[in-house]
């Protein structure tokens, strides 16, 4: 009989004391896994996607990943504890994951900072453009009233100011 829990080439490789840790005694074959796996990820998706909170700590990583898999594995929720010809190696995932997260975080605050810079620029030009546009305004205004002068002049004195 073929072993029910046979990997596609495409699936992370499980050991004998990875499938002890399955919790769903009724599960029999990958394909009931990965229904079962794909039920948890979308109620986790559900979760995450439902208020707001900072995705950028190991806690909520951590918290993510016990809701995405907890229904299925034991081990849902804590880092890899065996080697895999993917990634990086498992000891390692930590000091990464906490990089990765403070990268991330990086990355926002400056993307944050850009934005905040660019609408101050748009504030600033919108600003001297009014300034400006009120300085024509008054320069305009001065014109009228230059041109208002000479007018009442020219009626009561009958003379006409030379240029």
């Amino acid at each position: 009989m073929a072993d029910p829990f046979e990997e596609p080439d495409d699936a992370t490789p499980l050991t004998p004391d990875e499938r002890k840790g399955l919790v769903p005694a009724d599960i029999t074959d990958r394909h009931e896994l990965n229904r079962a796996e794909q039920q948890n990820i979308t109620r986790a998706q559900d979760w995450a996607l439902s208020g707001r909170r900072n995705v950028l700590t190991e806690k909520f990583v951590k918290d993510l990943h016990l809701r995405m898999l907890g229904d299925v594995w034991r081990w849902a929720g804590n880092f890899r504890t065996s080697e895999r010809n993917m990634g990086i190696p498992y000891y390692d995932i930590p000091v990464a994951l906490r990089q990765l997260l403070a990268d991330a975080a990086v990355w926002i605050e400056h993307n944050r900072t850009l934005r905040v810079r660019r609408k101050c620029s748009q504030l600033g030009t919108a600003y001297l453009r009014v300034v400006c546009s009120f300085l024509q305004l008054c320069v305009l205004l001065a014109q009228c009233i230059v041109l208002l002068f000479q007018l009442l002049h020219t009626s009561y004195c009958g003379f006409t100011p030379s240029r």
